[in-house]
């Protein structure tokens, strides 16, 4: 018996410890306990009537189950919700509470029926129950919330659930209550002494039942109470009250904007479920004049001394920000004035200007729904209207004159003469207030904003607001050392070229045009990667050792990275927007006629030119010069060329363009910079960049230079990725760019007449990429290098095999001589057959293997 004991227990022991299995069977046991109770219920006859589906007996009075074994039976239940702490056991159990209370809530009898609301007041009891302290906190208040829904949800729908209204007043009012510690005054201490616990039970049951979409259209009507009382909740000292709020201020959020999703961004929304600013107030009307006297306290104090950030300025903020903007004020339609969401955007706009980044961000989001969308020409020049500089400015002659003698940088010279300021005057209302500023900017132009959702007339119109504004205010992205500025301004700008596509021939929108080609240059001059990103380091104080981190590819300013990234983002679109088929003749021609008079104007009266050419000929031409030649240009870009280097790219002028985007590859640019050009070059497509630039160039450069140095894996993936398909674009009389030099810049070789070098640069081109698919650490670079092998081959079958033919009939007159180039190419062949069939192994990653099978299908080597 002993024996067979022993191997009883050797045999449990097998399956898990023995402890684990009995918790886990008794948890198993009390949910199918509780699912047997529930299915009981809505099965056989009860007293009383309201008997089970399909039966329904003559005698109402007659049942199975006697009053007395219900009470039991929903007792039992309820004891189980509050003392379990195991999430599926507490949800069976809610599931058979709920179908019990159903079928007693049908029951004609008085005494039955009534269990329901008995059940709620031992619920209350429980929850408010005094003496209760921290160890009484489970985890989302454990069973209570489940209780609560099963009672909810078991009062039939179709008629007022009385049941529910008086249970919502009442947890409102608790959950309202901060309790006698926090009235007197009482702050956290210690292990939560002095938390008010019924409060958090309440918060905890009301985003349980404001999240249920069964009861959605019955708590619309507390809606706008729950939000003033989780709001207040943030205010709390007790963290544990502070994270129910949050819990039920979420659930509700979702509740009255929707999901945050970008599925109609035409409609002018963040979201197609969310209503608009209007349509908002006017169904919660008693929440216009309480988020608006909160959000005023909020920005008093953020104003203060201290800039100390209110509990409840950021969720007014993010419900201001899952609006919708409302629609465009038609004459005679007045509407409720009291109400309208404009109210807010004075004060929105004082919280864009605070100190802590977060929180202008969060005011610029919720800025852009409470702007009409025929107001966004004036919102914009509002908002960038006190942007000009604080102290004065020599005038160009002299920046130039300071920046020819300087020798520490880009702008090393240029702030000499501004006391107190590092390098450049700064914005009267400061960095803070300037970065505030352009984020509401480019809020209000972005495709969920109301510039998206307005008439063509009033984005022309906004379009030419920006562009002024940004005109005016250029110093920030040209000459400022605040990177996180210069690349917001940079974004605003970049927006508002996006927006201005489309306004060119409509009523008032040849002004929006000719404003939007002066922005077109002075954000071609602001991007300038190497220009920008010298200046930062020589801003930054580091000295020396900033160099050498920047060298080294680290970050030596706050945004800089981010700056990079906005910045050959940027160019690269402006450089492909050149091209002979991107843009109308008239815009086109405008914009050769504007970069011809901006080359050939000289340095003279800074007031007598225009902002474009006073930008190009003064402080930001020399600046950038200065960088070109401290960063070593490519060589692709020609004496005459760069001379002009710093001015938009005419129409079809295809060898600046290239050199343009070669420039923001250069892998002597942080990483940030190649990786945001590759993605911008990939996502413009094929045809985009071979109707620019020339695509056999770009992938010499990016084969040769960049991949077979580069160290980054996102910038190896997207490399590959445009090697890939430019494939098939590359032109054998491009300029043919070879690995080597200091810093993997590679050298530039010219192209062999008759394209004799080709065989070559491809044979390199092959070796670089196979190398990264055998070899690389990184799985995704090896299976992307894999795919772009496949697409190698494919343009190289064809010729493999003629050339194989000639190879043979002159095979004889090549040995002793040299190996024959077919062998090569049955290498290359036979190589990258080897890589498909290990990459295909049954044992590989489902990634590698499905890279492997396009690699095959691509290489048409079948």
């Amino acid at each position: 018996g002993g024996g067979g004991g022993g191997g009883g227990g050797a045999a449990g022991e097998s399956l898990a410890p023995k402890a684990q299995m009995v918790v886990t069977a008794c948890w198993l046991s009390m949910k199918e306990v509780s699912l047997v109770i529930g299915e009981l219920a809505r099965m056989v006859p009860l007293p009383g009537g309201g008997n089970s589906r399909g039966g329904g007996g003559d005698d109402q009075d007659v049942g199975l189950l006697d009053p007395s074994q219900l009470r039991a039976a929903g007792a039992h239940l309820l004891q189980v919700l509050l003392v379990m702490k195991h999430n599926g056991a507490i949800e069976k159990t809610r599931v058979g509470l709920m179908c019990l209370g159903e079928r007693l809530l049908r029951s004609s009898r008085r005494e039955l029926s009534g269990l329901p609301a008995t059940w709620m007041e031992e619920l209350f009891a429980r929850l408010t129950e005094p003496g209760q302290g921290v160890t009484d906190l489970i985890r989302r208040s454990a069973g209570l919330p489940f209780g609560f829904m099963a009672i909810f949800l078991a009062e039939p729908g179709g008629i007022p659930r009385q049941l529910l209204h008086s249970a919502l007043a009442r947890l409102l009012d608790i959950a309202a209550d901060d309790g006698d510690s926090v009235r007197q005054g009482g702050v956290a201490r210690g292990q939560s002494e002095g938390v008010h616990v019924p409060q958090v039970h309440a918060f905890n049951v009301l985003r349980a039942v404001f999240a249920d979409r069964e009861l959605s259209t019955e708590t619309t009507a507390f809606a706008a109470q729950g939000l003033e009382v989780s709001i207040r909740g943030f205010s709390s000292p007790h963290w544990e009250v502070r994270n129910g709020a949050t819990l039920s201020f979420a659930s509700l959020l979702t509740k009255v904007c929707g999901y945050m999703n970008t599925s109609a961004p035409k409609s002018g929304g963040a979201s197609r479920r969310s209503a608009t600013g209007d349509e908002f107030f006017l169904r919660f009307p008693r929440l216009h004049p309480f988020l608006l006297d909160e959000l005023a306290d909020s920005t008093t104090l953020l104003e203060g001394p201290t800039g100390a950030v209110h509990p409840s300025l950021y969720p007014i903020l993010a419900l201001l920000s899952r609006l919708r903007p409302s629609a465009a004020t038609r004459d005679g339609d007045s509407g409720n004035r009291a109400l309208a969401p404009s109210a807010f955007v004075p004060l929105v706009r004082r919280c864009a200007r605070g100190r802590p980044l977060a929180v202008r961000g969060a005011a610029a989001r919720a800025l852009a729904p409470l702007v009409a969308p025929d107001g966004v020409a004036a919102a914009a020049r509002a908002t960038l209207l006190n942007l000009a500089r604080r102290c004065y400015y020599p005038s160009s002659s002299d920046v130039m004159k300071t920046s020819s003698s300087a020798s520490g940088g880009v702008a090393g010279g240029v702030g000499k003469g501004v006391k107190g300021v590092k390098g450049v005057g700064a914005p009267r209302v400061g960095y803070n207030a300037a970065h505030g500023a352009l984020l509401c900017v480019r809020a209000m132009l972005s495709p969920e904003g109301p510039a998206a959702a307005a008439d063509a007339q009033s984005r022309a119109a906004a379009v030419d607001a920006v562009a002024g504004g940004l005109a005016a205010c250029a110093y920030l992205a040209t000459e400022s050392p605040v990177a996180a500025v210069a690349a917001e301004w940079l974004a605003c700008a970049e927006a508002a070229i996006a927006l201005s596509s489309g306004v060119n021939g409509i009523g008032g929108g040849e002004g929006a045009v000719e404003s939007c080609l002066g922005l077109r240059q002075l954000t071609w001059v602001a991007c300038a990667p190497a220009a920008g990103a010298a200046r930062f380091v020589s801003l930054s104080g580091g000295g020396a050792a900033a160099q050498a981190s920047f060298a080294a590819g680290a970050s030596v300013a706050p945004a800089d990275a981010i700056w990079c990234k906005i910045a050959a983002r940027v160019r690269c679109k402006l450089a492909l927007s050149t091209s002979s088929s991107s843009s109308s003749s008239d815009a086109s021609s405008a914009s050769d006629a504007s970069n011809a008079a901006i080359s050939d104007s000289g340095v003279g009266d800074r007031a007598a030119m225009t902002a474009a050419a006073a930008i190009v000929a003064g402080a930001s031409m020399a600046a950038a010069e200065a960088a070109a030649v401290a960063t070593a240009p490519l060589a692709i870009i020609s004496s005459a060329n760069a001379a002009t280097g710093f001015t938009l790219p005419v129409r079809g002028d295809r060898a600046a363009t290239t050199a343009a985007a070669i420039a923001c590859l250069s892998p002597a640019l942080p990483y940030e910079a190649r990786a945001s050009a590759m993605k911008a070059l990939r996502d413009a497509g094929v045809d985009a960049v071979a109707a620019a630039m020339d695509v056999g160039a770009l992938r010499r450069y990016v084969s040769g230079a960049v991949l077979s140095c580069e160290t980054r894996h996102t910038c190896a993936r997207r490399a590959l990725e445009l090697i890939a398909s430019w494939t098939s674009e590359g032109a054998q009389e491009a300029p043919v760019v070879t690995a080597g030099g200091a810093g993997g810049v590679g050298g530039v070789v010219g192209a062999a007449a008759g394209g004799g070098c080709a065989g070559g640069v491809e044979d390199v081109e092959w070796s670089v990429v196979e190398g990264l698919a055998s070899s690389s650490p990184n799985e995704r670079v090896r299976c992307e290098a894999l795919r772009c092998l496949g697409c190698l081959a494919a343009v190289r079958v064809t010729r493999w095999e003629v050339e194989a033919k000639q190879q043979q009939a002159q095979q004889q007159q090549q040995q002793g001589q040299q190996q024959a180039p077919g062998h090569q190419l049955c290498k290359q062949a036979a190589s990258l057959v080897a890589l498909i069939a290990a990459g295909a192994a049954p044992e590989r990653p489902a990634d590698t293997r499905a890279a492997a099978a396009a690699a095959l299908a691509a290489s048409t080597l079948l």
